[in-house]
């Protein structure tokens, strides 16, 4: 996840939080506002966690790696 962040015209300041799964390269959500805290961080990853099922990093690959 990262933040990409934009000023528009009207002197605003507009941050965009990118969310992308590593293993299909797919981005389960993107989020955006004109603040967003570490309550919206949060709540995001939750939202994105409730619709594409829990992220894990590879299991497999730590499990052989750990032996």
């Amino acid at each position: 996840m990262d933040f990409v962040s934009d000023n528009l015209f009207t002197g605003g300041k507009l941050k965009i939080l990118t969310i992308v799964d590593a293993h299909t390269r797919e981005s389960p959500l993107t989020g955006v506002g004109f603040k967003y805290t570490g309550y919206d961080v949060t709540t995001s990853l939750d939202e994105a966690i409730s619709r594409h099922g829990k992220p894990t990093d590879n299991a497999f690959i730590e499990s052989f790696n750990s032996r």
